[in-house]
C-alpha cells in the first residue's frame, strides 16, 4: 500500500512524502513537489507484533523525522552550523590520531593522519564485528603502510587507539545507563530504530 502527501516548509518550498506499506517493510520516501528531485527516504521493518495501532506509529514517526530533517536543511545557520562543526570534529579526531603516531615513533604528517582517517571511516562503514574489530585494524594497517610504516608496529598502533578510544566511552555509556530509570529489557521491548536519512 502506497500512499502519497503534500507538505509545504516555511520557506513555501513544497514537497511530496510517499508511504509504502509492505508485510516486510515500511518505506517513507520524500521528493520535491515537481518530481524532479529525490530529497531522503527512510526504511525500517513492518513488525505487527504491535498491532495496527504500532504500525501507524511508525509510519508516522519515519514521516515526521523526514519533515524536521527538510526543515533543518532550509535553515542556512543551521546547514552551516553543521558542516561547521563537523569540520571541527573531523580535525580534532585527526588530531588524535597524529598524537598517537607521536607515542608510537610513527613519522608521519598530519596531512597523513587525515588521510587514515578517512580510510578508516570508508573501512568500518564494511558490515562487521561489534565494535569494527578488525576492520578497523585493516584499514589502519594498510594506510600507514602507504607511508612505509611496519606492519607490526602500524597494527601496534591500531590495537592500543581502538582499546583508548573505545572502553572509555564504553564505560560512560554503561555509567549513564546506569544512571537512568531505563532498564535494558525496557529497550528491547522498543520498535527497531529507523535507518538513518539517506538521499535516493
Amino acid at each position: 500500500m502506497a500512499t502519497k502527501k503534500r507538505q509545504q516548509t516555511k520557506q513555501n518550498r513544497q514537497y511530496i512524502i510517499g508511504v509504502d506499506l509492505g508485510g516486510t517493510n515500511i518505506v517513507v520516501g520524500a521528493m520535491s513537489a515537481d518530481g524532479k528531485q529525490h530529497l531522503a527516504m527512510r526504511s525500517i521493518p513492518t513488525s505487527t507484533e504491535a498491532g495496527a495501532e504500532g504500525v501507524a506509529d511508525r509510519i508516522v514517526g519515519l514521516i515526521e523525522g523526514i519533515r524536521l530533517g527538510l526543515l533543518a536543511l532550509n535553515s542556512t545557520s543551521r546547514v552551516a552550523g553543521v558542516v561547521f562543526w563537523s569540520f571541527v570534529l573531523w580535525l580534532v579526531n585527526a588530531l588524535s590520531f597524529y598524537v598517537g603516531f607521536a607515542a608510537f615513533g610513527i613519522e608521519v604528517g598530519f596531512i597523513g593522519a587525515l588521510l587514515l582517517q578517512g580510510l578508516v571511516s570508508f573501512g568500518v562503514s564494511v558490515p562487521s564485528t561489534p565494535g569494527y574489530i578488525g576492520p578497523f585494524e585493516a584499514a589502519i594497517v594498510a594506510a600507514l603502510a602507504l607511508y612505509g610504516v611496519g606492519e607490526s608496529r602500524a597494527f601496534s598502533f591500531a590495537i592500543a587507539y581502538h582499546v583508548t578510544t573505545f572502553v572509555p566511552i564504553t564505560l560512560l555509556g554503561l555509567w549513564s545507563v546506569a544512571r537512568t530509570p531505563i532498564r535494558l529489557g525496557d529497550l528491547r521491548r522498543q520498535p527497531a530504530p529507523a535507518e538513518a536519512d539517506r538521499p535516493l
